[in-house]
């Protein structure tokens, strides 16, 4: 099986469940993304119901004005007010019934009018939000909605310094649907409106409470059934309960309700993550269905111990992973569906077990997909870096998270609720972050809060329920061979402190290459030489040293693929962070890919290292292969060098390798189960004097880096 590297993942998903939180029957749900109209500048007169907009862009929903700018590395991305108008016509189908409009996102606030009047306005860049359109839409006529949108940096919401991108733009689904007068409240910050939270679980039954927030917009008194089921994964029913709820006119009621499952099967993370249905129906006395949401659900326990790690449905968890932002080259935010199905696939592949959702709530399908496939989640809010001590700021960060918290609260992926990322460490920002742990706390005490930081040991790594470290040892500070060293340190001195390690990684191009076994961490991570091979080492030295660490509770590589940063100057593209096991495209799996996928998967593995590096100088070379199979045959140019069967951490070498002037072709072979596996490189060979072995050719200046927080010992050694 010639190049079998490229073996398809056994996780691979094909296609995408319907939406959760709009899933629904007794709802018309119209989608909206289409037919926009766009122009990139603050014109006020555009929100009136009558206005010409002939002449602005036409535009299709999710979308960004930042798709390129914010990419240049220019650190100069457009960042001000922009319009967005769209027409909608209501069906006679919707008279009588209650109407909501649903952004899933907007950078980063929207104003949103309606045929002329304010109908709501939304902070935050990240959470999806609702609002009411009856008393602005005009049923069986024409309706104009009209969106400001602005990104301008705002010191009253967070995030106000960032390492990556605030895109400006409707970038998200947005949806109109109607359902009757009395239903299911999604108004409740953007949520289902029904909630489910596990109390016990035992092998023998599990028991969830049911949270139900009701209203009835319409003038008259109601009576409705409340009828709670849960479903298994086959369709059927395993428990149901029907409650009957007077509901008073223009009011709003929350019901509490008690199932509970016999035998249940447990969601276990990539080992079984088993689903329910949980479906929420309102009737009326006569039987008919008045509104009704499906959502996923599942049965599990956790605990996160300070010497054992995570433990998940009583059995040890190993959580290992990538951290990801959801950007894409000429898009920013503005992604699809099949681009976080690309990247879920991704994740799956080199044999994750679990994903941090950095630096902010993302899309819904995104959750759904980990509680779909078993990875478990460290979901965050972004509270990053320098905090802003407004009251606005403290205000806008509890909203985003208890944003975050109730519009995911099903989802039995997340486990834990992060408060922020890198923040200083200073009393104001360590009274923001107890705040933000009492609010996650009072909001869903079911779950961890957690925090990631960027010092060794700070009174700030300590107000959540758990700690995980940023170490970039190796990278922006220190040598990676202390790497695991400086987290036994950590652990020796608060060993009652459940530590994770929650970033850890160097910068790596796919064109930049040198020819050296052991290549040392750059005197200066500006320079905008970024060696493949350097990422490569840096990886195997890190991950060996920290593999048996069973106290570390979590292991997230920093990060899935590159990604924009406007304010970089650093590698081989400006405007980017090269830190991912893939390119930003997502078309090139960097060796490290290869690395990961040899040590955590089964899936057999033979993949030559350097393969990009085709243009050699140097008469011999170090040869390394990653692979999870038991013995490697090299050849070279036809005749075989020698079989190895000795690996470490998935790694084979072969030292001062002899190259021949011209092509050279580089084969490997192993055989597993009665299968053959092979790979193939050529590189060519070019004898140069007056370059010493080893020495790289020649690179453009450093650019200059023109946000310099994360590299003026501003911390500890660790950073983004």
């Amino acid at each position: 099986m010639k190049g079998c590297y490229l073996s398809k993942s056994y996780f691979s998903i094909e296609k995408l469940e319907p939406r959760q939180l709009l899933a629904a029957a007794g709802r018309e749900v119209f989608d909206l993304n289409g037919g926009w109209k766009f122009v990139k500048s603050d014109v006020p007169a555009a929100s009136a119901k009558v206005f010409d907009d002939s002449g602005w862009q036409d535009i299709k929903v999710p979308h960004t004005y930042n798709g390129t700018d914010a990419q240049d590395g220019g650190d100069d991305y457009f960042r001000a007010a922009t319009w967005y108008r769209r027409r909608w016509r209501a069906p006679d189908s919707t008279a009588g019934k209650q109407m909501y409009l649903r952004f899933e996102g907007v950078g980063q606030t929207a104003e949103v009018y309606v045929n002329g009047a304010l109908a709501g306005k939304h902070e935050g860049a990240f959470s999806a939000f609702v609002f009411d359109l009856n008393p602005f839409v005009k049923v069986s006529r024409a309706n104009y909605i009209a969106v400001r949108v602005s990104n301008a940096l705002n010191q009253n919401i967070a995030p106000v310094e960032d390492d990556w991108n605030i895109a400006g733009g409707i970038y998200r689904d947005v949806t109109i649907f109607a359902s009757d007068t009395a239903h299911i409240d999604p108004t409740d910050f953007g949520a289902p409106g029904a909630y489910f939270t596990p109390r016990s679980a035992t092998s023998v039954a599990a028991s969830f409470g049911a949270e139900t927030l009701l209203r009835n917009t319409g003038g008259k008194a109601r009576k409705v059934d409340v009828v709670t089921s849960i479903l298994n994964a086959s369709g059927s029913v395993v428990e149901t309960q029907t409650t009957r709820v007077n509901l008073n006119r223009k009011s709003a009621v929350t019901l509490n309700q008690t199932l509970t499952i016999d035998n249940p099967k447990f969601w276990d993370g990539v080992r079984n993550p088993y689903l329910y249905t949980a479906r929420t129906e309102l009737r009326n006395t006569e039987n008919t269905l008045l509104d009704t949401i499906t959502q996923k659900i599942g049965v599990r326990t956790f605990s996160v111990d300070a010497n054992n790690g995570l433990t998940l449905n009583g059995k040890y968890y190993d959580l290992r992973g990538v951290a990801f932002h959801s950007d894409r080259p000429g898009k920013s935010h503005a992604v699809t569906d099949a681009e976080r199905l690309q990247d879920f696939n991704l994740t799956l592949e080199i044999g994750s077990t679990g994903v941090r959702l950095a630096h902010y709530q993302h899309d819904q399908t995104t959750y759904d997909l980990t509680d779909q496939k078993g990875l478990v989640v460290w979901a965050e809010i972004p509270v990053y870096g320098h905090i802003s001590t407004t009251s606005g700021y403290e205000n806008n960060a509890k909203q985003q998270l208890t944003e975050l918290i109730r519009q995911n609260y099903n989802h039995p992926s997340i486990l834990f609720w992060s408060l922020g990322n890198e923040v200083d460490d200073n009393a104001p920002t360590r009274t923001l972050l107890g705040k933000l742990n009492t609010l996650a706390k009072a909001e869903d005490p079911s779950r961890l809060t957690t925090y990631a930081s960027n010092f060794t040991d700070k009174p700030v790594n300590y107000v959540a329920d758990l700690t995980g470290l940023n170490r970039y040892d190796g990278w922006y500070s220190g040598e990676v061979d202390f790497f695991g060293a400086a987290l036994n340190n950590v652990h020796r001195a608060k060993p009652n402190v459940a530590i994770g390690l929650t970033e850890y990684g160097v910068g790596g191009s796919i064109y930049h290459h040198i020819n050296d076994p052991n290549p040392k961490r750059p005197a200066s991570t500006r320079t905008p030489f970024h060696p493949e091979q350097y990422l490569n080492v840096f990886h195997e030295k890190a991950w060996s040293q920290i593999a048996g660490k069973k106290w570390l509770w979590s292991k997230f590589i920093w990060s899935l693929a590159d990604f924009a940063s406007d304010a970089r100057g650093e590698g081989d593209t400006n405007g980017r962070v090269d830190k991912g096991l893939l390119t930003y495209d997502r078309q090139t799996k960097k060796d490290a890919f290869y690395f990961y996928k040899a040590n955590w998967t089964a899936t057999p593995v033979l993949y030559i290292t350097s393969r990009r590096y085709t243009e050699r100088t140097d008469a011999t070379t170090e040869l390394k292969i990653y692979s999870n199979l038991d013995a490697v045959e090299l050849k070279l140019n036809g005749e075989v060098v020698s079989t190895n069967s000795t690996k470490s951490f998935g790694v084979f070498k072969w030292s001062n390798v002899a190259l021949s002037a011209g092509d050279n072709v580089v084969q490997v072979k192993a055989t597993k189960n009665g299968q053959t596996y092979t790979d193939t490189v050529t590189w060519t060979y070019t004898p140069t004097a007056g370059r010493a072995a080893g020495v790289a050719p020649p690179v453009p200046d450093p650019r200059q880096l023109k946000s310099t927080r994360h590299l003026m010992g501003l911390f500890d050694g660790v950073a983004e």
